[in-house]
């Protein structure tokens, strides 16, 4: 973990079919993240992850999914969005 910042600029910019997002809390710092993966069809599917257990139930992963809404539908103006949810979720 001891990689320049500039180092991980490069690579999470460098994939243009992709934008990755970090979530963070005033109060616990990085809790998660969430990405865009676009299909190039103006459409992306939308990947979102609390990783911290003892945050969840506390509306992070909505008001993350509704920030990112708004960058699929008023950022890049997007036709469509989807997620797959895992059966074990």
């Amino acid at each position: 973990m001891e990689t320049s910042d500039a180092f991980w600029r490069q690579i999470l910019e460098s994939d243009q079919g992709r934008s990755i997002f970090s979530i963070y809390s005033d109060i616990d710092g990085h809790i998660g993240e969430c990405q865009l993966m676009f299909d190039g069809m103006r459409g992306a599917e939308i990947s979102l992850l609390i990783g911290r257990k003892d945050v969840w139930h506390q509306g992070y992963g909505t008001s993350a999914l509704i920030e990112l809404l708004d960058v699929v539908f008023k950022c890049h103006l997007l036709k469509r969005a989807w997620t797959r949810v895992p059966k074990i979720n």
